[in-house]
């Protein structure tokens, strides 16, 4: 009897070592909740810390219950949104269309070879078209009210966009580094301008506000660079941010609020919130690209019949699988297709830090980027398809 007591008392240990065992594992294992839109840090949904309201959010965040919907049936390289229901997109294969209402029209159907960049101006009245050979490319400009091309004598890999008007800035090869060049789009034969000679052979160009274009290295985990700021009027160079690797950057559409990713040099990064002066004011406990983030503003009329600012959101795609980026080289492995991702959306308010849930479909799998925001919906292209998806906010 002793002996058979004996034996059940053992069995009964190993069984309680067993459950709690996959207890332990279950909690640990970084398996997304699909509570939580599947952000097994627990960091989202809820309410930020350290924003100026003080943290007013939901505890557990607020939920849109919002469908994705597919508005494109070939891929999409570039698309601009008017409104909800109006877009226009470069296809891959350099056709240019238009949705309205539900409506195709092809502005362009002529089909460009080796597409290397296409990119709408700040109304959505322009293309900027680079193709052809990577050594030499061609570029041309479409102009949507006329529906008709016209090319540029200049040649240059990569260009941005003024945020108000037709300017374009870009660099060029030059003895001892690079120039950066601005040209005016809008008059016909337009005259370059260059603002200055730079000792660099790689560089990205951001133009943030009407007077203020940022200078920075293609980013890169395995290297710090710093970030200069370019006065335009004066041409007055001086340093935003000091030696930084990985660094990535978006910023809201008056360049005054941005988000930037900072890698850790090995793996994983984070991210944070910038003011003007490309100072960290908010650091943030989740972890996205900010090729994946969008910044969009609430407006409200006032007494006096005055549309007026009343909070201003960071709209994210957040990688379900957070050890996904975590345990990558950012921005590197993203960009070179090592690294793939399955978002769900979240909007964080930047005046209180509470947290909505836009979409946390676990049935559905995107790869976001190329975020807009436009009359209360989400735009975005989904990396693993090309297609171009919105969402009801």
């Amino acid at each position: 009897m002793k002996r058979l007591i004996l034996i059940i008392a053992i069995i009964v240990v190993v069984l309680g070592l067993v459950i709690g065992g996959l207890i332990l594992r279950s909690q640990s294992d970084g398996t997304p909740d699909p509570n939580t839109g599947g952000t097994p840090s627990g960091q989202l949904p809820g309410t930020l810390p350290g924003f100026g309201g003080g943290g007013g959010g939901t505890p557990d965040g607020g939920l849109l219950p919002s469908e994705i919907n597919i508005l494109s049936s070939e891929p999409i390289r570039s698309y601009f949104a008017f409104t909800k229901d109006h877009w226009v997109g470069v296809q891959e294969d350099g056709k240019i269309i238009e949705i309205q209402n539900g409506q195709l029209d092809t502005l362009s159907s002529t089909e460009i070879d080796n597409l290397i960049e296409a990119s709408f101006s700040f109304d959505g009245k322009r293309v900027l078209a680079i193709f052809g050979d990577n050594l030499k490319p061609q570029v041309s400009v479409f102009n949507m009210e006329t529906e008709s091309w016209e090319p540029i004598l200049a040649s240059f890999n990569s260009a941005d966009w003024a945020p108000s008007d037709y300017r374009v800035v870009y660099s060029i090869k030059k003895s001892g580094g690079l120039a950066i060049v601005t040209l005016d789009l809008a008059p016909s034969k337009a005259t370059p301008r260059e603002l200055l000679r730079i000792g660099a052979h790689d560089l990205v160009l951001d133009w943030v506000s009407p007077s203020q274009i940022l200078i920075m290295d293609k980013p890169t985990a395995q290297t710090a660079s710093s970030i200069w700021s370019l006065d335009i009027g004066s041409k007055k160079l001086t340093e935003l941010m000091t030696e930084v690797a990985g660094r990535v950057l978006r910023w809201d559409a008056k360049g005054e609020v941005g988000l930037i990713l900072k890698s850790s040099g090995q793996r994983g990064g984070s991210l944070s919130i910038l003011n003007k002066k490309g100072e960290d004011v908010q650091n943030l406990n989740f972890l996205t690209l900010p090729s994946k983030c969008v910044f969009s503003e609430e407006l409200t009329e006032d007494v006096d019949g005055k549309m007026v600012v009343t909070d201003t959101f960071l709209n994210c795609a957040v990688p379900r699988d957070s050890q996904a980026l975590s345990n990558s080289v950012l921005p590197d492995d993203y960009l070179k297709k090592a690294l793939t991702t399955s978002d769900s959306f979240f909007r964080i308010s930047m005046d209180d830090g509470s947290v909505t849930t836009i979409s946390a479909d676990q049935n559905k799998f995107f790869d976001a980027q190329s975020l807009s925001v436009t009359e209360g919906s989400l735009f975005f292209i989904n990396r693993s398809d090309r297609k171009l998806y919105s969402i009801s906010l």
